[in-house]
């Protein structure tokens, strides 16, 4: 779904909560909290999906649903910034190819044999 919705100019694709917190982390603690809150509200959500995913095809170690999410997240707006920067949505294309790759590999089998890096 990401990856359809990237195109275009960036203020078409990418994430007001996420701007809006890189311009005034430090200045307003009030849009700081409020884009908190909505990062949260966003990985909890998804978090739900992930943990369906998890009980289906096990847990592998050092991964929790909510953590996974937040990860998804955090390549979501570091996307969205290198693309802005750079001017050109493929970067951010890029990011969420690998990030598929990454959960893919998550759940091949013998993934949960593996050491965990935490």
């Amino acid at each position: 779904m990401r990856l359809e919705m990237i195109g275009g100019p960036a203020e078409g694709f990418t994430c007001f909560a996420g701007t809006m917190v890189q311009e005034a982390f430090a200045t307003s603690d009030a849009i700081r909290a409020a884009c908190d809150a909505s990062f949260n509200a966003y990985c909890e959500a998804l978090a739900v999906d992930v943990q369906q995913v998890l009980d289906l095809y096990g847990t592998p170690p050092g991964i929790t649903a909510l953590g996974l999410a937040r990860h998804v997240q955090s390549v979501l707006q570091g996307a969205f910034v290198l693309a802005k920067a750079a001017g050109d949505p493929e970067i951010a294309r890029e990011s969420v190819l690998h990030l598929r790759r990454y959960v893919a590999m998550l759940f091949k089998p013998g993934a949960d044999e593996k050491e965990s890096l935490t």
